[in-house]
């Protein structure tokens, strides 16, 4: 089982091999937004990452889904198959 500690360097690695410029959220003034926003060629993709088998929490999930109606692709993972599988943009 993968913790978000060890998924989220996978995750930010693969991005800056893939030529994203990637930063990695602390502390926001806004609760619940992703972990990961990534940036490249006038896109963005959030990434909410969590430990395998867990789900957002209910902030986290009404960000992403918020920030979907912007336009921004956002989506949470809890394996590097499952960000591989939703990461297509």
């Amino acid at each position: 089982m993968e913790s978000e500690k060890t998924l989220q360097p996978k995750i930010i690695k693969h991005l800056k091999k893939e030529g994203w410029y990637v930063v990695k959220t602390i502390k926001l003034s806004v609760n619940g937004l992703p972990d990961i926003f990534a940036f490249k060629d006038g896109k963005t993709v959030m990434i909410e990452v969590k430990s395998e088998g867990k789900k957002p929490s209910k902030i986290q999930d009404f960000r992403i889904r918020e920030v979907q109606e912007y336009g921004v692709k956002a989506f949470y993972c809890d394996t590097y198959q499952s960000f591989k599988d939703n990461f297509e943009v």
